[in-house]
């Protein structure tokens, strides 16, 4: 059985090796290599949008390798009480068999080019993604070949609202919205709206014999692309988004040195920050003993508080801006994560903005953009999760 299964494997790195040195990669601009006489000039993300309302988004960086992927607005949001669970099926079902081919001869697509699919799905978006080298996506066989064959599933059709498809590398902009012409220039697919966020807050908990609490203390943040989103990011990094280095205690959080004055025990405390198409969560999430939960959720919950009033330095203001852009920089440098930062700005405002622009946008936050942001969370409407042994473990109203 290893031998057989070692002989399979084997076949599949010939086949690839073999693909991938059949046909010599070309260049869109007529270059041999990178390291050839003429400089190639840096290119920034170019976007177009066809009549239906699909968005077209492409960034050319010479690589031989392409990627390109389609974002949909079919995330779990889109669920109604009818439905529950379609999100996941569509996700697990890409690679079926569809109306124009069966699951063997889409593997084999994928396969003969060297190519990786992957559909990875959010609470907002199902992201299709296919890589491969540039001369298979510049002649439009992946696009034609794998991304039509499971595209087409009538069920996929039948949730499609509306989508981006981007290109992460190797294609322009005018191949790219060629092939997202031949593909879906002819379909509109529907215009139902997701369930709109209502927050009005609660409280869950979930008493067990864990000896560790794990509790989360959040309000309603801000919505992806809002003018509040960096402010709330900022105010994350300054209370703490966690250690910097492996295994480290994080010493320059200042929600860390606050629930160090409450807690003589070993805890964790951190901040939390989602933003979504539509709405978001902010707040505070703890990891402490039982006997200690009361005083380290208290601190936590308190420190927050402090903050909104203007209990914080400048120091740590700019600390955390730092770090915000170091991390956003850092995030970008990945293709996968760029990928889906393009997808899901192009979703949510059509636009895109590059990270020498954000970078740019994140200095401009102000002291009190960050005391604003505080302030809601002290003001406004919180939800608490808790679990372990909640014994000691305050109440929502008693915070």
């Amino acid at each position: 059985m290893l031998l057989s299964r070692a002989v399979r494997l084997l076949g599949r790195g010939c086949r690839r090796y073999y693909s991938a040195h059949t046909t010599p990669l070309s260049h869109p601009h007529g270059v041999k290599s990178p390291t050839a006489s003429r400089k190639l000039e840096p290119q920034n993300v170019q976007m177009s949008q066809l009549r239906n309302g699909l968005v077209i988004a492409a960034l050319e960086n010479y690589c031989p390798v392409s990627k390109v992927g389609i974002f949909v607005k079919a995330g779990s949001r889109y669920e109604d009480a009818g439905n529950l669970g379609i999100t996941h099926c569509l996700r697990v079902a890409s690679n079926l068999t569809s109306r124009r081919a069966s699951s063997f001869k889409l593997t084999r697509a994928i396969e003969a080019v060297g190519g990786n699919l992957r559909v990875t799905s959010t609470r907002d978006i199902m992201l299709y993604s296919v890589e491969c080298m540039r001369d298979y996506m510049s002649a439009g066989k992946p696009a034609r070949g794998c991304l039509s064959q499971y595209t087409l599933q009538p069920a996929l059709l039948s949730r499609l609202h509306a989508g981006s498809v981007h290109l992460r590398t190797g294609v322009t902009l005018n191949q790219l919205t060629k092939a997202a012409q031949e593909l879906f220039a002819k379909k509109s697919g529907h215009s139902q709206t997701g369930a709109k966020a209502q927050y009005g807050g609660g409280e869950h908990r979930d008493p067990n014999c864990e000896r560790l609490v794990h509790a989360a203390v959040v309000c309603e943040g801000t919505a992806l692309g809002s003018p509040e989103a960096l402010s709330f990011a900022v105010l994350q990094q300054v209370l703490g988004a966690g250690p910097y280095i492996k295994r480290g205690s994080h010493i320059t959080s200042t929600l860390t040195k606050a629930v160090n004055k409450a807690t003589t025990q070993p805890f964790t405390a951190s901040a939390f920050n989602a933003s979504y198409l539509d709405s978001g969560l902010f707040g505070v999430y703890t990891i402490s003993q039982d006997k200690e939960a009361a005083g380290v959720i208290n601190a936590a919950v308190s420190h927050v508080k402090q903050v909104a009033k203007g209990e914080i330095t400048e120091a740590d203001i700019e600390r955390g801006k730092n770090q915000l852009i170091a991390r956003s920089l850092m995030t970008v440098e990945t293709v996968d994560v760029l990928l889906k930062e393009i997808g899901l700005q192009a979703l949510a405002t059509g636009t895109y903005v590059s990270p020498t622009s954000a970078v740019e946008k994140i200095k401009e936050i102000t002291n009190k953009d960050v005391i604003k942001a505080a302030n809601k969370f002290a003001s406004g409407a919180k939800s608490m999760a808790a679990s372990g042994r909640l014994v000691n473990t305050p109440f929502l109203d008693e915070l």
